[in-house]
C-alpha cells in the first residue's frame, strides 16, 4: 500500500506514538525509506517527542521536590510546635514547683508572732502576710527544775509563693483572730523550733525535748 506524503505526515504522529495498525506502520516505514523529506519530518517528530518527555519528567520531578520540601517544612513546624509546648509546660511546672513545694521554716522573732492569753486558751498568730503550713508536736515531756513538764513545739513554714505572691486575705483564722490555739491545762511551755526541726519522723521524746529546749525559742510559759 503506497501512500502520498500528505497522508504519511498525517500518520506520522500516530506512528511515533505506536498506535498505528500493522499495515499502516508497514506503509509508513516503506515510504520513509524512499522519501527523504518525510524521513526528516519523522526525525523531527521523534526529537520533539523526546524533548516533551524530558520536560514532563522534569516537571514531575520538580513537583515531587516541591511536595517533599513542603512536607518537610510542615513536619518541622509540627515538631517545633510540640517541642515549644513541651518546653513551656516544663518551665511552668518548674516555676510552680519552685514556688510551692520547697518549704522552709519562717525565722522566729518576737515581732513576727503574737501570743495572746484568752481565758483557758493561748492563741498564736503570724504577723506576716501569709504562710504555707503550721506544724506542731504536742505532749513532749521534760524534767525541768526537778518537775516533769509538758511542752508543745510549733513551726510555721513558708514557700516562695506564700512569701511573695499571696496576700493572706484567705487565711483561716480562729474566732479570736489567731492562726491556732492551745489549752493552758494541757501544757506548760510552747516553743518555736526553727532549727533542727524534724516534722515527719518519730523521734525519741528525750532527744526531741533536749533539741526543743536547747535550740527553740520560748513563746509561752505557764504561770
Amino acid at each position: 500500500m503506497e501512500l502520498n506524503c500528505e497522508i504519511i505526515r498525517d500518520l506520522l504522529p500516530l506512528y511515533c506514538d505506536g498506535v498505528c495498525s500493522h499495515a499502516s506502520s508497514k506503509a509508513v516505514e516503506n515510504h520513509l525509506n524512499d522519501c527523504e523529506i518525510c524521513k526528516k519530518t519523522h526525525e523531527a517528530l521523534i526529537k520533539d517527542s523526546n524533548f516533551s518527555s524530558v520536560n514532563v519528567n522534569a516537571e514531575k520531578n520538580e513537583a515531587k521536590f516541591i511536595r517533599d520540601v513542603k512536607s518537610k517544612i510542615k513536619l518541622r513546624k509540627i515538631i517545633i510546635s510540640v517541642v515549644s509546648a513541651a518546653i513551656s509546660a516544663a518551665v511552668i511546672f518548674g516555676i510552680y514547683t519552685l514556688c510551692t513545694v520547697p518549704s522552709r521554716p519562717i525565722a522566729y522573732s518576737e515581732d513576727a508572732f503574737t501570743v495572746k492569753d484568752i481565758g483557758d486558751m493561748i492563741a498564736i498568730s503570724y504577723n506576716g502576710d501569709d504562710y504555707q503550713q503550721i506544724k506542731a508536736v504536742n505532749n513532749i515531756t521534760a524534767t525541768i527544775d526537778g518537775e516533769e513538764k509538758v511542752i508543745t513545739c510549733i513551726v510555721y513554714n513558708e514557700t516562695i509563693s506564700s512569701k511573695y505572691f499571696t496576700s493572706g486575705d484567705n487565711r483561716r483564722k480562729i474566732e479570736d483572730g489567731g492562726d491556732m490555739a492551745f489549752s493552758k491545762e494541757d501544757r506548760d511551755y510552747i516553743y518555736y523550733l526553727e532549727e533542727g526541726w524534724i516534722p515527719d519522723e518519730v523521734v525519741d521524746n528525750d532527744v526531741l525535748a533536749e533539741k526543743v529546749i536547747s535550740k527553740g525559742d520560748l513563746m509561752w510559759q505557764a504561770e
